[in-house]
């Protein structure tokens, strides 16, 4: 809680330290940064504190991650894919506090340092990473239109509220949320039957379910909003689980050309 130009004052007197306050004359303090804030920052340098004891957790206004990159963000595909996974971490993470979200920002970060964001208010509540997504990648293109190089990106969700009846999912939404397993092989034929009626074009699906993997054409494996591998279903899964005969078995993995995880 003490600014640049407090901290200034207190390290003119030799006060360096929060051990330092703790023990300085609060007569000292008080010549240096007035009686009140004087008096705050001494009691709390020796952890006295009279406020009372929350016994619930304040719940979250917001959330957000964002990722630093060791090597320059220079081409839309890395941007995006980086997004992606933001976009799925964040959302989770509100989803376990049961929480939802009515806005969504992005902000990139370029070489020297300085920030660009931009917001977007959405039309209703949501938890869904498929909204955020879609929501972030609109914003990230408004954002980087003249693609310099970055080495941060960052999604954040705001306007959070535990309201259950903000929105009525769709299916689709979350795919796997709530489907009982013989719905499940349903879901999975219309995936198949979709790649097969889609040419030129891709299916993409996020999912931590084992079973859609049976439908993958091709697996993209991010870790840390890095891209770790990318390949093949008969390439990237023994490297992922150790043998080829356990493809089915295998917990993350995408579709592409078909559907893409």
């Amino acid at each position: 809680f003490i600014g640049k130009s407090t901290a200034t004052r207190l390290n003119s007197a030799q006060i360096m330290t929060i051990g330092d306050l703790a023990n300085a004359d609060e007569s000292v303090l008080k010549a240096l940064l007035g009686e009140k804030t004087a008096r705050h920052a001494h009691r709390y340098a020796n952890g006295i504190d009279d406020s009372p004891i929350q016994d619930t957790p304040f719940e979250n206004k917001g959330y957000s991650n964002s990722v630093t990159t060791e090597e320059d963000i220079t081409t839309t595909e890395t941007a995006q894919t980086i997004l992606l996974s933001l976009c799925d971490s964040v959302p989770e993470h509100m989803r376990g506090d049961g929480m939802r979200a009515s806005g969504v920002s992005v902000t990139i970060r370029y070489l020297d340092f300085s920030n660009r964001s931009h917001q977007s208010k959405l039309s209703s509540p949501t938890d869904s990473a498929t909204k955020v997504y879609e929501t972030a990648k609109k914003l990230l293109s408004e954002l980087w239109k003249d693609h310099k190089p970055l080495r941060l990106m960052s999604v954040a969700l705001t306007g959070v509220s535990r309201d259950p009846a903000a929105e009525q999912l769709s299916l689709f939404d979350e795919p796997e949320a709530g489907i009982d397993l013989w719905s499940f092989g349903n879901l999975i034929e219309v995936f198949r039957r979709m790649r097969n009626q889609i040419k030129d074009g891709s299916i993409v699906i996020i999912s931590h379910q084992e079973r859609i993997l049976s439908t993958a054409d091709e697996i993209i494996v991010l870790k840390d909003g890095r891209l770790e591998m990318q390949g093949s279903r008969d390439e990237i899964l023994p490297a992922l689980i150790g043998t080829s005969s356990a493809i089915s078995d295998c917990k993350m993995g995408a579709m592409k050309g078909g559907a893409e995880e």
